[in-house]
């Protein structure tokens, strides 16, 4: 099985990245890294809260931390926002549930 990666580092502009390309993500079901910055997603004029509830909507969403996975929904963004501060916390974002040793 090929597994499609793509990572996602646009500075602030993720949600117009995923809303513009929703249907080709869709259709080719990737797994994602992304860069969570509320910070920096918020100086772009996106609420991160709203744009987390968006990837937690429409994603597995798993916050790497060092070498392990933690699987987050949208109910665990205040957590996550007060972990992270002003800084940034790594995401991967997959269409499917992972297996418990990780990325099949």
């Amino acid at each position: 099985m090929v597994r499609r990666t793509i990572k996602i580092d646009v500075d602030g502009s993720e949600q117009a990245l995923f809303e513009g390309g929703v249907d080709t993500i869709r259709k080719h079901k990737p797994m994602i890294f992304n860069e969570l910055s509320p910070k920096t997603i918020r100086n772009a004029g996106v609420d991160p809260a709203r744009y987390f509830e968006m990837l937690a909507g429409e994603f597995v969403v798993y916050r790497i931390v060092g070498d392990s996975l933690r699987r987050i929904g949208s109910d665990d963004y205040d957590e996550l926002q007060r972990d992270i501060k002003d800084g940034i916390s790594n995401l991967l974002l997959s269409y499917e549930e992972l297996a418990a040793g990780g990325v099949k």
